[in-house]
């Protein structure tokens, strides 16, 4: 008798089936493959792709051949699926999971904002691939604010007057970018400074908002001071020239956008024939150049005195003249043109007090030549006694005005002294605190002593030991008028 064997595979016939659909991204996902054929029981597992279905938030159960989760990343999942049966028989199949991104978008449109008031505005963006990144594809934030790049929040304590005039930019983890435009009106901000006859000049105001280019720099009302023309510079609207007159001149300004808007801007601008010296004490950082914007002023520094930012300016971020050590100061070289007579004058600058005042601290004056003491004083204008004070020398007679309350520290301050006829007026921050009278029509004293800032001279060259000024001077200015008679604004960067 013969025998025969017949091998059986139980395996054989095993298949697997089964549609794995798209999903959306962050959506729950489920959906099951479904094997047949050999012997059951069957076990699912994935042999290859499986970090990246994990990473995605997808999961096989191994029993049941259903894969679910909720898909927390966009693209195309490739993965391999193997069923093993209960005879270890088993198949692979390649299969692939879509997870699609809902288009990104990015929504909002900033209000206005106003200067001093802390203000905060959130752009939203929306599906895509979180998390997202936000900047700036265009434009610019105004002083004082600035942009979360993880929240799309604007936010801060503008310092300038404003309303948005720039393109936002998110970016997603899929490195997807979209743009939103917060700029549609056309926009100019900002004031022209006043300027001096015979000196040259330029300022700026801010061009926000419309399409680019700007053009048409334009006057609508008025005439510009003589002298003085307009231009673009990139997105400001510069007034510039040399003036030649003395005048007060009101006038509108115009520019055109790219998209047909016009933005239009009244202005005033004071051209003033009777200032003798012009300190703006904003070169660059470190520089020892001392520039007046009245030319026949030559002013040298001395001591390596130098421009600093270390205390900012009274506008914010900036630079100043640095006074801090005793031997720093500057000088002028005596002429003419300080030969003030009995004219009306004001003395003014910000200032900047870092530490104790001395017995005097000397900010910007002239003496009358006295070899080998103390001399008279032409004009001086510092503090005394730790408080603001001013002194017009008309010989014989010296008259001073001084503040009832200690100057304040580590803040920067406007001051400035006026003789108005006969009477010496003293201002701290556009506020008068002091005030003598009885000059009646005395020249001040005159003499060949240099003129300074920062310290008190006793002959040139020669300073008097421990008055300087303890700190920073900005924008000094001298003027044959008196600018100021009662309570003003203090007055803005020239």
């Amino acid at each position: 008798m013969s025998r025969r064997i017949i091998l059986v595979d139980i395996g054989a016939g095993l298949t697997l089936r089964g549609v794995l659909p798209s999903v959306a991204l962050f959506a729950v996902y489920a959906a099951t493959l479904k094997a047949s054929g050999g012997q059951a029981p069957y076990t699912y597992t994935i042999v290859a792709g499986a970090a990246e279905l994990a990473a995605a938030g997808l999961y096989l159960d191994p029993a049941t051949g259903t894969i679910s989760g909720t898909a927390g990343v966009a693209g195309t999942l490739a993965f391999t699926v193997r069923v093993t049966d209960l005879s270890g028989a088993y198949i692979d199949r390649p299969y692939t999971i879509t997870v699609i991104a809902e288009p990104l978008s990015l929504s909002g449109a900033a209000p206005a904002w106003t200067v001093g008031t802390p203000y905060s505005y959130t752009y939203t963006a929306q599906h895509g691939v979180p998390p997202y990144t936000f900047s700036l594809a265009a434009g610019s934030l105004p002083a004082g604010l600035t942009l979360d790049p993880a929240t799309g929040t604007v936010s801060g304590t503008p310092t300038a007057a404003g309303v948005p005039a720039w393109i936002l930019r998110v970016t997603d983890s899929a490195l997807t970018e979209l743009d939103l435009r917060d700029n549609v009106m056309l926009q100019l901000f900002g004031d022209f400074a006043d300027t001096i006859v015979g000196s040259a000049y330029s300022s700026d105001l801010s061009i926000n908002g419309g399409d680019l280019p700007y053009s048409n720099p334009r006057v609508t009302v008025g005439t510009l001071p003589a002298g003085l023309a307009l231009s673009i510079v990139g997105s400001k609207l510069r007034l510039s020239g040399t003036p030649t007159a003395s005048t007060t001149s009101n006038f509108t300004v115009a520019v055109d956008s790219g998209d047909q808007q016009t933005a239009a801007s009244v202005q005033s601008v004071v051209t003033d024939g009777d200032v003798i010296s012009l300190m703006k004490f904003d070169g660059p950082n470190g520089s020892t150049a001392f520039n007046d914007a009245v030319a026949a002023n030559v002013w040298l520094a001395r001591g390596s005195l130098a421009i600093s930012n270390v205390y900012g300016d009274p506008w914010g971020p900036g630079v100043a003249a640095l006074f801090d050590a005793d031997a720093k100061f500057l000088a002028m070289i005596n002429n003419s043109t300080w030969q003030i007579g009995n004219k009306d004058l004001t003395v003014e600058a910000y200032v900047y007090a870092a530490a104790a005042l001395p017995s005097f601290a000397a900010i910007l004056g002239k003496h009358v030549t006295d070899p080998g003491s103390v001399n008279a004083i032409s004009f001086l204008l510092g503090c005394n006694g730790g408080k603001l004070s001013a002194t017009l020398y008309t010989a014989p007679t010296a008259f001073t005005a001084t503040a009832p309350a200690a100057f304040p520290l580590g803040v920067w301050r406007h001051v400035a002294m006026v003789r108005h006829g006969d009477a010496l007026l003293l201002f701290l921050h556009g506020v008068l605190v002091a005030t003598t009278s009885g000059l009646g029509t005395r020249a001040l004293g005159y003499g060949a002593i240099d003129i300074t800032y920062g310290h008190a001279m006793k002959t040139n060259a020669i300073i008097e030991p421990g008055l300087r000024w303890p700190g920073a001077i900005r924008q000094g200015i001298v003027t044959t008028r008196a600018k100021y008679t009662a309570n003003f604004t203090p007055p803005g960067r020239l």
